[in-house]
């Protein structure tokens, strides 16, 4: 399977002069901000691209069922924006008019500007298994291998991830047959160790663009200055996520009333976060500890049909409860 998904937005913004009431000033009305009128515009586009290469395996024997699947995804995005904006300066108020709303109306001599780029990919490798044992005894487990661009200077691009899943559907076993109330009741539990998409600013090594101007009488020179957006961390790695939950599912009442339980515990370690930096120096990017959440999940549901009519009411309930466990920040080499 392959896809394209690209998005361009064009935004243009007018500031007008504001002005409020207020008594202690004199003339009894105050002007907010610089008092000049102000456009801006910005251009972005983005482009994401995936292609999902699957292959799927279903056989049964006796009591037996299985299914596996093996693949290979690649997934590349890609951004960038441009903006810039000027003021009235000197000149004639900028008219409060849709048709004039362009930076090139601006005083030039007020013009600022700036952008945001950034490019990344991912590849992985995943397998997948799906097992039961007379359709009551359940099992899943999963495992992929990624590698993110947003970790290649690093050397730490790849990681192993996997879950594992158990299930008893109880309302199949023999014992159970005589409660006619109870449709369906399933036991579950999972567990697994994986990671979130590594952010946006994490893509490469920024690289900010401050551009220096010298005037010199009539003459204005340009210099181009580069400092790095963030530090370089070679120890930068994944985010890892450590997560289990306990729960059940049953239907009653002829699968009208279907009822949903689970107790959660999850543990982010390696949180990516910035680093502020040092006297005045720019920032970096480093895993920083690790929290803890845990909580409970319940919801309840009512389907039934009057007529030709269907309906469905639920209500759920969640409950979280967060702690950090530790805010331990890393030296970033020099």
């Amino acid at each position: 399977m392959f896809s394209l998904d690209y998005a361009s937005n064009s935004t243009r913004t007018y500031t007008p002069v504001i002005q409020v009431y207020d008594a202690s000033v004199e003339g009894d009305i105050a002007t907010l901000g610089n008092g000049k009128t102000g456009v801006s515009q910005a251009k972005e586009t983005e482009m994401k691209v995936q292609s999902d290469y699957l292959l799927t395996y279903t056989n049964s024997w006796g009591d037996h069922s299985v299914t596996a699947t093996a693949g290979f995804t690649t997934y590349y995005n890609k951004l960038e924006n441009l903006n810039g904006a000027r003021t009235q300066g000197v000149g004639l108020v900028i008219p409060d008019n849709p048709d004039k709303w362009y930076i090139s109306i601006g005083d030039a001599a007020t013009a600022t500007n700036g952008s945001t780029q950034w490019e990344r990919s991912t590849v992985s490798v995943l397998a997948r298994i799906l097992y039961n044992y007379k359709g009551k005894y359940l099992f899943n487990g999963s495992y992929r291998r990624d590698g993110s661009s947003a970790f290649s200077y690093t050397g730490n691009q790849w990681q192993n991830f996997y879950s594992v899943g158990l299930g008893w559907l109880m309302s199949e076993e023999a014992w159970m047959k005589d409660i006619t109330w109870l449709d369906m009741l399933k036991l579950k539990v999972h567990g697994a160790h994986w990671q979130p998409e590594p952010g946006s600013c994490l893509s490469r090594r920024t690289v900010a663009d401050e551009c220096l101007l010298r005037r010199v009488r009539h003459p204005v020179c340009h210099l181009s200055g580069y400092q790095l957006a963030y530090l370089p961390n070679p120890k930068l790695r994944w985010e890892k996520v450590e997560a289990w939950e306990a729960g059940a599912e049953a239907n009653f009442l002829r699968n009208r009333l279907h009822f949903e339980g689970v107790y959660y515990k999850k543990k982010t370690k390696d949180l990516l976060a910035e680093v502020p930096g040092i006297s005045g120096t720019v920032p970096g990017i480093g895993n920083l500890g690790s929290i803890e959440n845990s909580g409970v999940e319940l919801a309840l549901s009512w389907r039934d049909r009057i007529g030709d009519w269907n309906y469905n009411v639920g209500m759920n309930l969640a409950t979280i409860k967060n702690k950090v466990l530790s805010l331990v920040q890393e030296a970033i080499p020099s």
